[in-house]
């Protein structure tokens, strides 16, 4: 339900008949060979910039409870308090090469304005890399501007500065909200987690064969689409 990535899979000859896309083979591997094998994720500490892909790997807190449990052991909503803790932790541990950005949800800030409190945190608690925001354009134009009064408007033109993850609306979805995302940092060369959302026998077939081939179409449309 997004008339524009409709039409820029039309222009680059997908056969698109409604809003279902068909991607020939050679379509699709011809877009998916574009996407670099590995990457530098750059943190506003040299010395925390990180190589993503190939044989390197990446340890990143956990992303998007709603929920916290406290020392107490009481499950609560996350707040803001919480998520400047979570990130101070993470710029802390030695293990964690990104502070993530949405570890827990603060709950108390209003929707349209929590993603601005949500990347502040990320980068006033920590000089690690972090993580964009997904759920509208707007939000994730907003990410990038914030990225560009921390890195410079010219270094985040030529430079990886964050990572966001966008999730297939399973089966065989993209919706307009996560394209609109996808569009946003394709275009700011920001590098994309793109993940389907597999429960199998609910959101894919039961059997595991089924359930494989289907991610992988989901994950390869993906990446092609970025491209």
């Amino acid at each position: 339900d997004d008339p524009e990535a409709l039409a820029m899979w039309k222009e680059a000859g997908a056969d698109v008949k409604g809003t279902r896309v068909h991607i020939d083979r050679d379509l699709l591997m011809s877009l998916v060979s574009q996407v670099p094998s590995e990457f530098t994720l750059n943190a506003r500490n040299p010395e925390r910039t990180v190589k993503v892909g190939g044989r390197n790997t990446v340890f990143v807190p956990m992303y998007g409870a709603p929920y916290v449990r406290d020392l107490d052991n009481t499950r609560r909503y996350g707040s803001l308090e919480d998520l400047n803790n979570f990130h101070k932790l993470s710029y802390m541990s030695p293990a964690l090469h990104s502070s993530s950005s949405i570890i827990c949800e603060p709950m108390e800030i209003p929707v349209p304005k929590r993603h601005l409190h949500i990347v502040h945190s990320a980068l006033q608690h920590s000089d690690k890399p972090f993580m964009g925001i997904v759920t509208a354009k707007e939000r994730a134009e907003d990410v990038m501007k914030m990225a560009g009064i921390v890195f410079g408007d010219d270094y985040v033109k030529d430079n990886t500065v964050l990572v966001s993850i966008t999730n297939c609306n399973s089966p065989l979805v993209w919706d307009a909200t996560m394209l609109d995302a996808m569009k946003v940092y394709a275009r700011h060369n920001q590098p994309l987690i793109l993940a389907p959302f597999a429960l199998c026998g609910a959101s894919t077939a039961a059997s595991a064969v089924g359930a494989v081939a289907q991610v992988n179409a989901e994950a390869l449309a993906g990446v092609a689409f970025t491209q």
